[in-house]
């Protein structure tokens, strides 16, 4: 005769007679492990486990160990449930309350021998930066070459454009042109032009033939 189906025994490997077992024995980790890591890691490998069986003819204990996983999960993961929960388990385990975790206790010697030690575990670990490369002689020749070539260039063009014909003596002599007066044709008075003479003489001439006019037909007095 087969024994019957134990789902914690052929799924999870637990013997403990104890069922429910309690959630360390439920997750396979040692009792009362207090790291998150190994909780978290553990309650997710037993219920990757556990879902396999869910389509099969066992999907109703798959379905009831997987919500016993998860409370477990959630209980040992909370601190303030996880303690009840340890301090629970310790009375029905007759283990008692579990000691106070004390720091531990370092003496003055103690410490000043450590810092010094830590100090000089940093100092020795400590990396060391490259000094800076000094920059080569060669590359400071090089600017100043350059410098220099930029200044005679400089000095070249600015002769270049001062010096060259054409450039500044025609101005000068069309300011020279536009200065200068210009001279009166020979004979003629400065600023006196031939039809300025003309218009005299057309001006001249009636006056005198009136004046001579006057002349000839005036009365001569007598015993003239």
């Amino acid at each position: 005769m087969s024994e019957p189906f134990d789902p914690y025994l052929h799924w999870l490997g637990i013997r403990d007679p104890q069922r429910p077992p309690n959630y360390y024995r439920l997750l396979g980790v040692e009792l009362f492990e207090s790291d998150p890591v190994v909780l978290t890691n553990a309650a997710d490998r037993q219920m990757a486990h556990v879902r396999t069986f869910q389509t099969g003819p066992r999907s109703a204990e798959s379905q009831r160990i997987l919500n016993e996983l998860a409370a477990a999960k959630i209980c040992l993961l909370n601190p303030q449930k996880k303690q009840a929960y340890d301090a629970r388990l310790r009375q029905e385990l007759g283990l008692g309350v579990a000691p106070p975790v004390l720091p531990p206790v370092v003496t003055a010697a103690g410490a000043g021998t450590a810092a010094a030690g830590d100090l000089a575990f940093v100092h020795e670990r400590a990396p060391r930066r490259p000094a800076a490369r000094p920059v080569a002689p060669a590359v400071w020749l090089f600017v100043a070459v350059l410098t220099a070539m930029a200044v005679v260039l400089a000095g070249l063009i600015v002769f270049i454009l001062t010096t060259a014909p054409g450039v500044a003596v025609p101005r000068v002599a069309e300011a020279d042109a536009e200065h200068t007066p210009t001279k009166p044709a020979s004979g003629i008075p400065s600023g006196e032009t031939a039809g300025s003479k003309s218009v005299k003489a057309a001006a001249v001439g009636p006056a005198q033939s009136s004046a001579k006019t006057a002349t000839a037909t005036s009365p001569k007095a007598p015993g003239a």
